[in-house]
């Protein structure tokens, strides 16, 4: 399981909260940058690799 966190260089309070999500549910932790709310639209690349994995992206 990975937990992936937009991130466009705000607070470092929401990484430190998606950091400790991450730990309680022993996942994975990533950032996503620069990414605003929408994760999928700015930053495709990253959401596909972290459902899919390193190797499936070409």
């Amino acid at each position: 399981m990975t937990v992936l966190a937009a991130y466009s260089g705000g607070s470092v309070g929401w990484l430190t909260r998606q950091r400790a999500l991450a730990a309680s549910l022993h996942a994975t932790f990533r950032v996503a940058e620069p990414s605003g709310h929408l994760l999928m639209r700015d930053a495709p690349g990253g959401v596909a690799e972290a459902v899919l994995g390193p190797a499936a992206i070409p």
